[in-house]
Protein backbone atom coordinates (compact mmCIF):
# COMPACT_ATOMS: atom_id res chain seq x y z
CA UNK A 1 0.00 0.00 0.00
CA UNK A 2 0.84 3.41 -0.65
CA UNK A 3 2.48 5.59 2.13
CA UNK A 4 0.74 8.48 3.00
CA UNK A 5 2.57 11.79 3.52
CA UNK A 6 2.21 14.44 6.07
CA UNK A 7 4.40 17.70 5.48
CA UNK A 8 5.08 19.91 8.34
CA UNK A 9 6.52 23.24 7.46
CA UNK A 10 6.87 26.92 8.54
CA UNK A 11 7.12 28.88 5.05
CA UNK A 12 8.50 32.06 5.34
CA UNK A 13 10.86 34.41 3.91
CA UNK A 14 12.21 36.97 6.47
CA UNK A 15 9.00 37.50 8.86
CA UNK A 16 6.49 37.01 6.21
CA UNK A 17 5.21 34.63 4.53
CA UNK A 18 7.05 33.49 1.23
CA UNK A 19 5.01 34.24 -2.12
CA UNK A 20 6.08 33.69 -5.59
CA UNK A 21 7.01 36.71 -7.93
CA UNK A 22 2.88 37.26 -8.46
CA UNK A 23 2.16 36.39 -5.01
CA UNK A 24 -0.48 34.13 -6.40
CA UNK A 25 1.51 30.79 -4.67
CA UNK A 26 3.14 30.16 -1.75
CA UNK A 27 7.03 28.91 -1.83
CA UNK A 28 8.20 25.71 -0.31
CA UNK A 29 11.56 24.72 -1.80
CA UNK A 30 11.41 20.74 -1.59
CA UNK A 31 7.54 20.75 -2.60
CA UNK A 32 8.23 18.60 -5.86
CA UNK A 33 8.63 16.13 -3.69
CA UNK A 34 5.16 16.14 -2.21
CA UNK A 35 3.43 17.11 -6.01
CA UNK A 36 5.43 13.57 -7.28
CA UNK A 37 3.86 11.60 -4.10
CA UNK A 38 0.32 13.24 -4.98
CA UNK A 39 0.85 12.50 -8.67
CA UNK A 40 1.29 8.91 -7.96
CA UNK A 41 -2.17 8.67 -5.64
CA UNK A 42 -0.47 8.77 -2.44
CA UNK A 43 -2.44 10.53 0.48
CA UNK A 44 -0.87 14.01 1.20
CA UNK A 45 -1.23 16.88 3.36
CA UNK A 46 0.93 19.97 4.18
CA UNK A 47 0.67 21.39 8.04
CA UNK A 48 1.77 25.35 8.09
CA UNK A 49 2.82 26.17 11.91
CA UNK A 50 4.15 29.56 10.39
CA UNK A 51 1.58 32.67 11.99
CA UNK A 52 0.39 33.26 8.69
CA UNK A 53 -3.16 31.76 7.68
CA UNK A 54 -3.32 31.85 3.78
CA UNK A 55 -5.71 29.88 1.65
CA UNK A 56 -2.98 30.32 -1.49
CA UNK A 57 -1.47 27.61 -2.75
CA UNK A 58 1.33 25.91 -2.58
CA UNK A 59 3.34 26.54 -5.87
CA UNK A 60 4.40 22.93 -7.14
CA UNK A 61 1.91 20.37 -5.16
CA UNK A 62 -0.41 23.24 -5.62
CA UNK A 63 -2.22 22.29 -1.66
CA UNK A 64 -3.67 24.64 0.34
CA UNK A 65 -2.27 23.91 3.66
CA UNK A 66 -3.71 23.45 6.74
CA UNK A 67 -3.07 23.97 10.28
CA UNK A 68 -2.21 21.78 13.15
CA UNK A 69 -5.37 21.03 14.70
CA UNK A 70 -7.50 20.23 11.39
CA UNK A 71 -5.60 16.79 10.43
CA UNK A 72 -6.15 13.89 11.53
CA UNK A 73 -2.58 12.62 12.57
CA UNK A 74 -3.73 8.40 12.57
CA UNK A 75 -4.09 8.74 8.93
CA UNK A 76 -0.58 9.19 8.27
CA UNK A 77 2.36 7.01 7.61
CA UNK A 78 5.32 9.16 7.50
CA UNK A 79 5.96 13.14 8.49
CA UNK A 80 8.54 14.98 7.15
CA UNK A 81 10.08 17.86 8.72
CA UNK A 82 9.83 20.28 5.96
CA UNK A 83 11.61 22.90 7.32
CA UNK A 84 14.69 25.60 6.50
CA UNK A 85 18.09 24.62 7.61
CA UNK A 86 19.05 25.13 10.24
CA UNK A 87 15.96 24.87 11.83
CA UNK A 88 14.29 28.20 12.78
CA UNK A 89 14.50 29.16 16.14
CA UNK A 90 10.40 29.96 15.93
CA UNK A 91 10.55 26.25 14.98
CA UNK A 92 12.27 24.80 17.63
CA UNK A 93 10.06 26.19 20.17
CA UNK A 94 7.60 24.44 18.36
CA UNK A 95 9.33 21.18 18.72
CA UNK A 96 7.00 19.27 21.34
CA UNK A 97 4.06 19.58 19.06
CA UNK A 98 6.17 18.31 16.64
CA UNK A 99 7.16 15.18 17.89
CA UNK A 100 3.52 14.79 19.09
CA UNK A 101 2.32 11.87 16.95
CA UNK A 102 5.65 10.53 14.70
CA UNK A 103 8.39 8.39 16.08
CA UNK A 104 11.74 9.35 14.66
CA UNK A 105 11.88 5.83 12.55
CA UNK A 106 8.53 7.40 10.70
CA UNK A 107 10.03 11.09 10.40
CA UNK A 108 11.86 12.32 7.52
CA UNK A 109 14.70 15.05 8.48
CA UNK A 110 13.53 15.67 12.03
CA UNK A 111 13.92 18.95 13.48
CA UNK A 112 16.21 17.04 16.63
CA UNK A 113 18.60 16.58 13.79
CA UNK A 114 18.46 19.28 12.35
CA UNK A 115 19.00 22.27 14.71
CA UNK A 116 22.50 22.42 14.42
CA UNK A 117 22.67 22.14 10.57
CA UNK A 118 25.84 24.35 10.56
CA UNK A 119 29.14 23.14 8.82
CA UNK A 120 31.14 23.43 11.17
CA UNK A 121 29.12 20.50 13.19
CA UNK A 122 28.39 18.13 9.86
CA UNK A 123 31.45 18.90 7.57
CA UNK A 124 33.80 17.35 10.51
CA UNK A 125 31.09 14.85 10.72
CA UNK A 126 31.76 13.95 6.94
CA UNK A 127 35.63 14.20 7.36
CA UNK A 128 35.36 12.26 10.39
CA UNK A 129 34.49 9.20 7.76
CA UNK A 130 36.78 10.07 5.60
CA UNK A 131 34.61 12.04 2.70
CA UNK A 132 34.80 15.84 3.72
CA UNK A 133 36.83 18.72 3.67
CA UNK A 134 38.32 19.68 6.94
CA UNK A 135 37.15 22.61 8.71
CA UNK A 136 40.04 25.10 9.86
CA UNK A 137 38.61 26.69 13.05
CA UNK A 138 42.09 27.93 13.97
CA UNK A 139 42.84 29.83 11.57
CA UNK A 140 41.84 33.78 11.31
CA UNK A 141 39.99 34.31 7.78
CA UNK A 142 41.24 38.27 8.01
CA UNK A 143 44.94 36.45 8.28
CA UNK A 144 44.71 35.54 4.94
CA UNK A 145 44.74 36.89 1.05
CA UNK A 146 41.52 36.19 -0.30
CA UNK A 147 40.53 35.95 -4.67
CA UNK A 148 37.64 37.63 -5.48
CA UNK A 149 34.35 37.00 -4.16
CA UNK A 150 31.66 34.83 -6.07
CA UNK A 151 28.27 33.97 -4.69
CA UNK A 152 29.65 35.22 -1.33
CA UNK A 153 32.37 32.82 -1.33
CA UNK A 154 36.41 32.92 -2.16
CA UNK A 155 39.33 31.04 -2.47
CA UNK A 156 42.61 31.92 -0.82
CA UNK A 157 45.34 33.11 -3.25
CA UNK A 158 47.63 30.23 -2.36
CA UNK A 159 44.79 27.88 -3.41
CA UNK A 160 44.47 25.97 0.02
CA UNK A 161 41.18 27.83 1.78
CA UNK A 162 38.04 28.51 0.95
CA UNK A 163 35.86 30.66 2.94
CA UNK A 164 31.99 29.99 2.87
CA UNK A 165 28.83 30.23 4.41
CA UNK A 166 28.29 28.20 7.50
CA UNK A 167 24.79 27.49 7.06
CA UNK A 168 22.36 27.47 3.69
CA UNK A 169 19.33 28.98 4.95
CA UNK A 170 18.03 32.46 6.76
CA UNK A 171 20.82 34.47 6.35
CA UNK A 172 20.72 38.03 7.68
CA UNK A 173 16.83 37.29 9.66
CA UNK A 174 19.05 35.74 13.09
CA UNK A 175 21.53 38.25 14.28
CA UNK A 176 22.78 35.94 16.89
CA UNK A 177 23.81 33.50 13.43
CA UNK A 178 25.76 36.18 11.70
CA UNK A 179 28.63 36.17 14.32
CA UNK A 180 29.89 32.93 12.80
CA UNK A 181 28.29 33.26 9.17
CA UNK A 182 31.69 32.19 7.58
CA UNK A 183 34.31 29.86 8.13
CA UNK A 184 37.18 28.95 6.56
CA UNK A 185 37.83 24.86 4.88
CA UNK A 186 40.34 23.15 3.11
CA UNK A 187 39.43 23.89 -0.29
CA UNK A 188 38.35 21.09 -2.68
CA UNK A 189 39.97 21.20 -6.16
CA UNK A 190 38.10 19.11 -8.35
CA UNK A 191 40.10 20.26 -11.55
CA UNK A 192 41.32 17.63 -14.16
CA UNK A 193 42.89 18.78 -17.16
CA UNK A 194 41.74 22.50 -18.07
CA UNK A 195 38.22 21.88 -16.48
CA UNK A 196 36.59 21.97 -12.94
CA UNK A 197 34.08 19.42 -11.37
CA UNK A 198 31.92 19.26 -9.27
CA UNK A 199 28.34 16.84 -8.49
CA UNK A 200 24.94 17.22 -7.29
CA UNK A 201 23.17 13.54 -6.44
CA UNK A 202 20.66 12.40 -4.06
CA UNK A 203 20.04 11.14 -0.69
CA UNK A 204 17.08 9.12 1.04
CA UNK A 205 16.09 6.34 3.05
CA UNK A 206 19.97 5.33 3.20
CA UNK A 207 20.10 4.93 -0.53
CA UNK A 208 23.10 7.73 -2.72
CA UNK A 209 20.52 8.38 -6.00
CA UNK A 210 21.02 9.86 -9.25
CA UNK A 211 21.80 13.10 -10.10
CA UNK A 212 24.43 15.40 -12.38
CA UNK A 213 28.36 16.24 -12.84
CA UNK A 214 28.70 19.75 -13.71
CA UNK A 215 32.35 21.30 -15.19
CA UNK A 216 33.64 24.73 -16.03
CA UNK A 217 36.84 25.89 -17.24
CA UNK A 218 39.25 25.66 -14.55
CA UNK A 219 39.60 29.36 -13.85
CA UNK A 220 36.07 29.04 -12.40
CA UNK A 221 37.03 28.14 -9.16
CA UNK A 222 33.64 28.70 -7.04
CA UNK A 223 31.20 26.64 -9.14
CA UNK A 224 27.53 26.54 -9.11
CA UNK A 225 25.50 24.47 -11.95
CA UNK A 226 24.02 27.96 -13.01
CA UNK A 227 27.75 29.18 -14.14
CA UNK A 228 28.80 25.58 -15.46
CA UNK A 229 28.67 24.98 -18.97
CA UNK A 230 28.15 20.96 -19.34
CA UNK A 231 26.79 18.68 -17.10
CA UNK A 232 26.12 14.88 -17.67
CA UNK A 233 24.08 12.44 -15.27
CA UNK A 234 25.91 10.68 -12.49
CA UNK A 235 26.02 8.58 -9.81
CA UNK A 236 28.70 7.95 -7.12
CA UNK A 237 30.81 5.00 -7.08
CA UNK A 238 29.23 2.28 -4.83
CA UNK A 239 32.96 2.02 -3.29
CA UNK A 240 31.89 5.29 -1.41
CA UNK A 241 28.14 4.48 -0.13
CA UNK A 242 29.10 2.88 2.87
CA UNK A 243 31.14 6.07 3.96
CA UNK A 244 28.69 8.38 3.23
CA UNK A 245 25.33 6.32 4.78
CA UNK A 246 27.76 5.99 7.77
CA UNK A 247 28.01 10.30 7.60
CA UNK A 248 24.37 11.09 6.95
CA UNK A 249 23.21 8.66 9.53
CA UNK A 250 25.69 10.31 12.42
CA UNK A 251 24.07 14.08 11.08
CA UNK A 252 20.68 12.51 11.00
CA UNK A 253 19.49 13.52 7.89
CA UNK A 254 17.43 11.41 5.62
CA UNK A 255 16.95 12.90 2.61
CA UNK A 256 19.05 15.64 0.95
CA UNK A 257 20.56 17.22 -1.76
CA UNK A 258 24.31 16.43 -1.25
CA UNK A 259 27.13 18.41 -3.53
CA UNK A 260 30.92 17.41 -3.73
CA UNK A 261 33.78 16.51 -6.03
CA UNK A 262 36.55 14.64 -6.51
CA UNK A 263 40.09 14.62 -5.31
CA UNK A 264 42.73 12.24 -6.47
CA UNK A 265 40.15 9.60 -7.18
CA UNK A 266 38.36 10.04 -3.33
CA UNK A 267 34.96 11.23 -2.92
CA UNK A 268 34.85 14.69 -0.95
CA UNK A 269 31.24 16.14 0.08
CA UNK A 270 31.05 20.12 0.93
CA UNK A 271 27.51 20.78 1.15
CA UNK A 272 24.67 19.00 2.45
CA UNK A 273 21.44 20.38 1.68
CA UNK A 274 18.57 19.09 3.55
CA UNK A 275 15.80 22.05 1.83
CA UNK A 276 16.85 21.76 -1.03
CA UNK A 277 14.93 23.12 -4.31
CA UNK A 278 13.26 20.51 -6.16
CA UNK A 279 12.00 20.88 -8.77
CA UNK A 280 13.89 22.37 -12.23
CA UNK A 281 15.34 20.60 -15.60
CA UNK A 282 17.88 18.65 -13.39
CA UNK A 283 16.59 18.89 -10.12
CA UNK A 284 13.44 16.87 -10.62
CA UNK A 285 14.93 13.60 -12.04
CA UNK A 286 16.52 13.42 -8.35
CA UNK A 287 13.11 14.31 -6.89
CA UNK A 288 11.40 11.44 -8.61
CA UNK A 289 14.54 9.10 -7.42
CA UNK A 290 14.12 10.78 -3.49
CA UNK A 291 10.18 9.26 -3.84
CA UNK A 292 10.96 6.12 -5.19
CA UNK A 293 13.68 5.16 -2.40
CA UNK A 294 11.35 6.58 0.48
CA UNK A 295 8.55 4.25 -1.01
CA UNK A 296 10.60 1.61 -1.20
CA UNK A 297 12.21 1.53 2.32
CA UNK A 298 9.24 2.17 3.56
CA UNK A 299 7.34 -0.78 1.79
CA UNK A 300 10.38 -2.97 3.02
CA UNK A 301 10.33 -2.40 6.94
CA UNK A 302 7.65 0.19 7.79
CA UNK A 303 10.02 2.52 8.76
CA UNK A 304 12.69 5.29 7.44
Amino acid sequence: MNPSLLVYCYPTYGNDLHLDSKNASVVLAPDEVPAIFLQRSHHVEVVNFCPHPTDKPLMRSKLVMKRFEEVDHSQFDLCWHMFRDPIQPEVWDLAPSLGMHFPLNRTINHVSHLRNHFKHIYLPILAKHGVGATVRPDIDRKTIEWGPEDWSTSVSLCGKYIRVYDYNNNRGNYPERERRSHIVVDYLDGVIGNRRYFFRVGYAAGKLLPGWIYSSLSAKLVQKSGTCDQKTPHTIPTQFHPQLVAAFQEMGVDAAHIEGTYVDGQVKIFDVNPYPTSYGATLHDISVATVDAITEKWLESGTI
